[in-house]
């Protein structure tokens, strides 16, 4: 990677300290290269470490260019998964059908 922008720079230092970072930019801007560069100095500072993206596309990107220990997933796939779990765990108001959302 190329010398880091200041913005991807506190990132890099964020993801490096294990804290928990957001990292939102426009398409093309460097999101995976600058977490991939943080992660690949260091090393997994935690075993829960997720990359979401919106298009299927940038999830096959991103899992081609981190390591196989981060969880890379869509972000309809993520909120699916979670919903899915607040169903079956009977946590999900009453009379909302979560199933009817989705289709």
């Amino acid at each position: 990677m190329r010398q880091p922008t200041s913005e991807q720079g506190r990132a890099i230092a964020a993801i490096r300290r294990g804290a928990p970072t957001l990292v939102r930019a426009l398409a093309g801007t460097g999101k995976t290269t600058t977490i991939q560069a943080a992660i690949e100095q260091d090393g997994p500072r935690s075993p829960r470490t997720l990359y979401t993206a919106f298009g299927a596309r940038n999830i096959r990107e991103a899992k081609a260019k981190l390591p196989r220990w981060v969880a890379v997933r869509t972000t309809h796939s993520l909120a699916w998964t979670l919903g899915m779990e607040y169903q079956r765990r009977d946590r999900l108001a009453k009379g909302f059908p979560f199933r009817a959302v989705s289709e």
